[in-house]
């Protein structure tokens, strides 16, 4: 079972937290090019706050608007596509996608 630690923004860890998010987006780098349904993983936000998430579902892509759309909107914490797309532009260079590809991550939360 793979373990690794993630941080994340604020605003994100709260989402997840709430519940408002099930979506996590990675790069497929060395560090994640592993991970598998029923693996593990923490995301700490910056205060060190954690949340242990499990995956349920990985879809990979080269393409970041596609791989989007294939999400419920509810998944996402976004109120539409094209938000949560320019929001994850911020994370995600066209370089390092094309580079890696990204995948998307369903997780469900084992502890917050």
């Amino acid at each position: 079972m793979l373990r690794f630690t993630s941080t994340i923004d604020d605003i994100s860890f709260q989402k997840i937290k709430n519940g408002q998010k099930r979506v996590k987006f990675f790069l497929c780098d060395q560090k994640r090019d592993h991970l598998d349904i029923g693996d593990q993983f923490y995301l700490i936000n910056r205060a060190n706050d954690s949340i242990l998430a499990t995956v349920e579902q990985i879809l990979i892509s080269s393409n970041l608007e596609n791989l989007v759309l294939k999400f419920p909107l509810q998944f996402l914490g976004e109120d539409n596509y094209n938000v949560s797309v320019e929001n994850l532009k911020q994370w995600f260079s066209d370089e390092n996608i094309e580079k890696y590809s990204v995948m998307g991550v369903l997780i469900r939360i084992e502890k917050a």
